[in-house]
């Protein structure tokens, strides 16, 4: 079951990196916006791209896998 855990800990903080990057990447081109017509539509596309990591998120420790699980990592 530890294994499970750090591999669905692994994939979200995966997706926590990319989701953080995507958010420097938007405010940057919200910055250029008023002078790049296309900024509006990549900021769009990774809005949506943000969303998309958000629900391929790994689902978390159902609460009987939770009980299973102590404070050292084992069962």
């Amino acid at each position: 079951m530890i294994n499970k855990l750090r591999r669905t800990l692994g994939r979200n903080m995966q997706y926590t990196k990319a989701n953080e990057e995507i958010d420097k990447q938007i405010v940057q081109l919200q910055i250029r916006a008023p002078f790049d017509l296309n900024s509006q539509a990549q900021i769009d596309a990774l809005k949506q791209q943000r969303e998309n990591n958000l629900q391929s998120m790994s689902q978390p420790m159902t609460a009987e896998e939770y009980d299973e699980y102590d404070d050292n990592g084992e069962y």
